[in-house]
């Protein structure tokens, strides 16, 4: 993100909010995002396509992020209890930063 010029307030909260969920997994941000530009790499349906090959927990962060980044991942509540303690905290965290 770093790179990226073009990215507006907005955006930039977005990122940071996925980089917290994903704190514990920094790859998948290089996964997810043009390194560039303040987009995704590929479209969702791409990236969720790609990410079943993932663990369980990383198809959930990668489903969640993309819900957060453009409404696209399919995430359920309910995932959310699937998740690994820490990284569920993390999530909240995530989802507090963007309310504030």
């Amino acid at each position: 993100m770093k790179c990226w010029v073009s990215a507006g307030r907005a955006e930039k909260k977005q990122f940071e909010a996925i980089s917290i969920i994903t704190l514990r997994c920094p790859y998948l941000m290089d996964f997810l995002f043009h390194p560039l530009r303040p987009e995704l790499k590929n479209s969702a349906d791409e990236l969720l396509k790609e990410a079943r090959g993932f663990s369980s927990t990383d198809y959930l962060l990668v489903k969640l992020c993309l819900d957060l980044w453009c409404d696209q991942g399919k995430f359920k509540v309910h995932e959310l209890f699937k998740l690994e303690p820490d990284i569920f905290k993390q999530a909240l965290q995530a989802l507090e930063y963007l309310a504030s």
